[in-house]
């Protein structure tokens, strides 16, 4: 299943997430949510299996991509 990622260190309020998790769940996809991760490996890891990133104002760095 195509799995889409919500990665953020400063969250979303939990309307926006709802709304994010409704829009990609009636799409079919499965949803993930990353929210004040710790680090950046952290943000790495979390991507290896998703096939979509959603971020806020994070960084996605040439690491973060290439891990995708």
């Amino acid at each position: 299943m195509t799995k889409v990622l919500v990665a953020t260190v400063k969250p979303f309020i939990p309307k926006a997430v709802e709304g994010i998790r409704n829009i990609v769940s009636q799409a079919g996809y499965e949803f993930d949510l990353l929210e004040e991760y710790a680090d950046q490996a952290e943000f790495t890891d979390a991507v290896a299996d998703a096939d979509a990133i959603i971020i806020r104002s994070d960084k996605a760095t040439r690491e973060v991509i290439q891990a995708s």
